[in-house]
């Protein structure tokens, strides 16, 4: 899970970044405090972030593109704004 949330943070999902280190820290308590070995819910975790991952950056991107083309006046260039 920590190369999932580096690469969160590489593609500036700060938000989905901080979710994922707050539901593998609560995972990580819940072990602890049942005294469950956590390997398996390890590879859960990196394995469903593995399946979403890409929709879930997809997501990102379509909806920052939408905020842009909404807030683009006659005076802005989209696609200057976009390369940004």
């Amino acid at each position: 899970m920590v190369f999932g949330t580096l690469w969160l943070f590489y593609r500036q999902m700060y938000l989905y970044s901080f979710i994922a280190i707050g539901i593998s820290f609560s995972i990580g308590v819940v072990e602890e405090m049942l005294g469950i070995l956590g390997t398996g819910s390890s590879i859960g975790m990196a394995v469903a972030f593995g399946l979403v991952g890409n929709n879930l950056y997809k997501f990102f991107v379509e909806k920052k593109i939408q905020k842009i083309k909404n807030a683009a006046g006659s005076h802005r260039n989209i696609d200057q704004e976009l390369q940004q």
